[in-house]
């Protein structure tokens, strides 16, 4: 991967690598100084940079215009038909290592459509007894608006 990044495709302007910190976490996106085309936060400053370039040399990759850093939902579920295998999070979430992500059924699945499940397995609670699995998940009001999506990369 290039540590350089590439121009904004649609102005030609420069793009800058930018910082968003708040209580709980920090993330990092591009965005172009021009015309203010940005790419999703995430939690990388390399994967910033990869989604940027990638986007540049025409890859299907979604770009936010919001002035918020986060993504909102909408984002996310585009992002995650785009690819299943990426997953996502909320910053207002409780306890930390918990993810949503897509799943699309196979000849073997019992599922005959698509559908979002969350991975608790990771979960660092001081809560003993907290569920860790993969279950289906449904998103809750606040989840659907929230504006506080971010990409989990590891």
């Amino acid at each position: 991967m290039s540590k350089k990044l590439k121009k904004c495709p649609f102005c030609k302007n420069r793009a800058e690598m930018k910082k968003y910190t708040n209580y709980k976490a920090k993330a990092y996106y591009i965005q172009c100084g021009r015309c203010k085309t940005r790419t999703p936060s995430y939690y990388s400053k390399k994967l910033a940079m990869k989604r940027w370039n990638e986007m540049v040399k025409g890859t299907t990759v979604r770009l936010t215009m919001l002035n918020s850093p986060w993504m909102d939902f909408g984002d996310v579920l585009k992002a995650l038909k785009e690819n299943p295998e990426r997953k996502f999070a909320r910053k207002g979430w409780n306890g930390n290592g918990i993810y949503i992500t897509l799943q699309v059924p196979d000849g073997e699945s019992k599922m005959t459509l698509p559908y979002l499940y969350i991975v608790t397995t990771g979960l660092r609670t001081d809560n003993e007894l907290a569920p860790k699995g993969l279950v289906p998940w449904l998103a809750s009001q606040t989840d659907m608006l929230a504006e506080d999506w971010i990409e989990v990369v590891e």
